[in-house]
């Protein structure tokens, strides 16, 4: 994984939050029939129903990091909260690098993981987000927008214990 200063605000950075802070997990459904390419989706921990709404038939959970050309259009749809649309309620992936109201959520797991967090904005230009431990483990991050800098900081921390959330290895 690249190191988390070069990740842009934005879905893929919200991704690898909600897979090392929350337990998300990739799935594909598998080729078969007219499918002719296996494609894959997000889904949050333990949500069984949201998978095979999204997939109906053959579906397996990956390890790897899918490629672009490898997930759904509309991959960053299949979990988290439910808006109503029409008959359906879609299920969006937390805009956790971007709002200030998700962003919350980050800091709030990080409290969960015994992380302290120290959040300052430093000048008009940019905010400084940190995060310590009872190891004294200390990491910081610095962006021009405060959940930026939360997301850096937080999957850092995580990296720097080298677990995710379920206490797997990274």
């Amino acid at each position: 994984m690249s190191a988390p200063t070069t990740i842009e605000a934005g879905r893929e950075l919200d991704a690898k939050i909600a897979f090392h802070l929350f337990g998300w997990r990739w799935f594909q459904r598998n080729a078969g029939g007219l499918i002719t390419k296996q494609r894959c989706a997000f889904f949050p921990p333990d949500d069984e129903n949201w998978i095979r709404w999204n997939f109906h038939y053959s579906f397996e959970q990956i390890s790897e990091w899918p490629e672009p050309d490898r997930r759904f259009s509309d991959w960053d749809r299949c979990g988290g909260p439910s808006v109503p649309v029409g008959s359906q309620a879609l299920i969006f992936l937390p805009l956790y690098s971007s709002d200030w109201r998700d962003m919350r959520l980050v800091v709030e797991r990080m409290r969960e993981l015994d992380w302290l967090a120290q959040l300052v904005q430093q000048s008009s230009d940019y905010w400084e987000a940190s995060f310590m431990n009872d190891s004294e483990d200390w990491v910081e991050e610095r962006s021009k927008s405060l959940p930026h800098a939360i997301c850096l900081a937080a999957l850092a921390a995580i990296q720097s214990q080298g677990q995710t959330t379920a206490g797997g290895k990274l």
